[in-house]
């Protein structure tokens, strides 16, 4: 159960008053199978949100093949997420959706030994009802960190995030 009382508010957020109560469920599946020399995972999830009734089919699938020493897996899933509590408190704003992102991924991993190996990935996600001001489409919650909106915002925004990733991994026994 998620419950959030009354905020410390002060003069210069006049704006943000009230209470967010609600519960979140994700109740989800998951199958796996092996299709010959690769290995088939697929999922469903379902997440709501009970203060204002939000919620989110999210598919995801994945391939992945072994080779030598290499594991090779090519992703897609859909993940929501909710606002932060004060974009819910402020006014206009408590009938937010979920922010939605499709990410798309490719990644390699190369053991080395039991203990060591080398992953990378190229990722690709695609934003979507992500709340924007209208009439002024430079302010989006994509780019917000922990401030109070300023105004009515609508779910119509979008964006994108693209890169690699790589790292080295060493576990310590």
């Amino acid at each position: 159960v998620f419950t959030i009382t009354q905020l410390y508010i002060d003069p210069f957020t006049p704006n943000v008053s009230g209470t967010v109560n609600g519960l979140l469920l994700q109740p989800y599946f998951n199958w796996q199978q092996y299709i010959g020399k690769f290995n088939l995972n697929t999922g469903m999830r379902y997440v709501t949100y009970s203060y204002n009734s939000s919620n989110s089919w999210e598919p995801r699938v994945s391939l992945s093949r072994n080779i030598a020493s290499s594991l090779f897996t090519l992703s897609y899933g859909r993940t929501s997420q909710w606002q932060q509590t004060q974009t819910y408190l402020a006014t206009g704003n408590s009938s937010l959706p979920f922010t939605k992102s499709d990410q798309f991924a490719f990644a390699w991993k190369r053991k080395f030994s039991t203990d060591l190996s080398v992953v990378s990935s190229v990722y690709y996600h695609h934003l979507s009802d992500a709340p924007l001001l209208p009439g002024n489409p430079a302010y989006s919650l994509i780019n917000q960190w922990e401030d109070f909106p300023t105004g009515n915002l609508t779910a119509k925004g979008q964006g994108k995030n693209y890169g690699i990733d790589a790292y080295i991994e060493k576990r310590f026994y």
